[in-house]
């Protein structure tokens, strides 16, 4: 005779019951988090529209891929994101697997603004606020880069990222 541990009183027992976990696959939920972008010229007097914003996750060490792209039509623009996407490198924080975006921000005239590791969180918004510098003529290209950096207890996962629908 079988042991059913789906079938047994105990809450602990059960509570794996209902989804398959191998050994390759790390268990991510799938849930998103939000952010709310502001951003605005002229030292924040003025709302920019029209700006693009890509994001990015990192696969690998070295290499991006872009996931999503906004145009900002109203302020604050709201991005969704997933809080592990299938396509980056997962990380192991203290309380559950994410995965970091880049973005960029760009609009014609502008010098452009880019963010590395940016962390979205489970039904959380985050807010941005941003300055566009517009560009001198004659002047080289004075694009910004900001790195968040990271949280000492996360680790990088190299195994395989399966979604799963945890209940």
């Amino acid at each position: 005779m079988n042991y059913d541990r789906c079938r047994s009183n105990n809450a602990y027992l059960k509570h794996n019951c209902g989804y398959t976990i191998s050994i390759s696959e790390v268990p991510v939920s799938d849930a998103v988090g939000y952010i709310d972008l502001y951003i605005y010229a002229d030292r924040a007097k003025e709302p920019v529209e029209g700006a693009k914003v890509v994001f990015y996750v990192r696969k690998g060490e070295v290499n991006t891929v872009p996931v999503k792209e906004v145009i900002t039509e109203k302020i604050p623009a709201k991005v969704e994101l997933p809080v592990a996407h299938p396509l980056g490198t997962l990380i192991k924080g203290p309380e559950y697997y994410y995965t970091t975006y880049n973005m960029t921000i760009e609009k014609e005239d502008y010098y452009s603004i880019t963010v590395l590791n940016i962390r979205v969180f489970p039904d959380i918004t985050t807010q941005f606020t941003f300055n566009l510098n517009p560009v001198v003529p004659g002047v080289p290209g004075k694009q910004e880069t900001i790195s968040i950096p990271p949280h000492p207890r996360d680790m990088v996962n190299s195994k395989k990222v399966k979604l799963l629908n945890i209940k």
